[in-house]
């Protein structure tokens, strides 16, 4: 029996006359880059024939030592049912959870929805407070017999040398002595009316309004200013004394470089601390 074949002449003397059309050379390339095998089955199809075989692998292990687990049990009573508690475990273990994990839900989300820009979130301001300080202190000398007080004993013999016992809403030690909150700000004016009855039963006390400072920053200041001895740095005493003047009115608490002027660049920054109070006095300083 002859079989013919037709073999065209186009397609080439070797052609395979069995072999079948491959359909992704019959296209295009760029088309045949576009086309890709779907998937067949989901996630969910693939998790479930993962715990099938899971289980049937357990199942198998069980059948094989059932018998030796019934002889154990038989010879060591106790041991056997431990076991085999302990295979149930690790077949629980094994098991993969059905319950989606954050890092999966994260995954599973369209990366496009993520934003990565910087958010900017403004808290709301407090309810019910003042800016004002409230606080009024009693300044005592280290070795005063107040500061061996509790605060409570403190907060009862100041409420008696008020005239209205509401007036002092807490009562607290400080390094320098003690401290009374008022209630409200404007009742601190009040408070402050007792001054004297309250330095007269403490002795060698002083009661005042709690300072608040203001800070100012001025500059740029050369880093070194050139003397006749050299090079000096301006804190090293040339700008307390450009600055003595105003000494003489405002109480300059602290002053030194800032901290971005801790570096290598010729000029900076300098902050200076003084008492809110009289901080209007040093605005030539701005």
């Amino acid at each position: 029996m002859e079989v013919n074949t037709v073999v065209d002449a186009a397609d080439g003397p070797n052609l395979d006359s069995f072999e079948e059309e491959d359909p992704l050379r019959s296209k295009s390339p760029q088309k045949a880059a576009l086309i890709s095998p779907k998937p067949t089955h989901t996630q969910s199809d693939r998790n479930q024939r993962n715990v099938t075989s899971l289980m049937s692998a357990i199942k198998g292990l069980l059948d094989l030592t059932n018998d030796y687990l019934q002889n154990l049990e038989t010879q060591y009573p106790g041991i056997g049912s431990d076991f085999l508690a302990l295979l149930s475990d690790g077949a629980s273990h094994a098991m993969p959870s059905t319950n989606p994990t954050w890092a999966k839900i994260a995954a599973s989300q369209d990366p496009a929805n993520v934003s990565f820009k910087r958010r900017n979130i403004k808290s709301s301001p407090p309810q019910g407070q003042c800016k004002e300080d409230r606080r009024i202190m009693i300044r005592l000398a280290p070795d005063h017999e107040a500061r061996k007080s509790g605060t409570f004993e403190l907060r009862q013999t100041i409420q008696k040398l008020v005239t209205d016992s509401s007036l002092i809403s807490d009562v607290w030690n400080v390094p320098s002595g003690a401290a009374k909150l008022a209630s409200m700000p404007v009742k601190a004016a009040i408070i402050l009316q007792a001054k004297k009855v309250i330095e007269e039963r403490f002795g060698n006390a002083t009661v005042e309004r709690q300072e608040t400072w203001t800070t100012f920053v001025i500059g740029p200041i050369q880093k070194q200013i050139r003397c006749l001895d050299g090079f000096r740095d301006p804190m090293d005493g040339l700008l307390q004394d450009e600055l003595a003047a105003v000494q003489e009115s405002v109480q300059i608490r602290y002053m030194n470089w800032t901290r971005r002027s801790q570096n290598d660049e010729p000029t900076g920054y300098v902050r200076i601390c003084v008492r809110e109070e009289i901080s209007s006095e040093a605005s030539g300083l701005r």
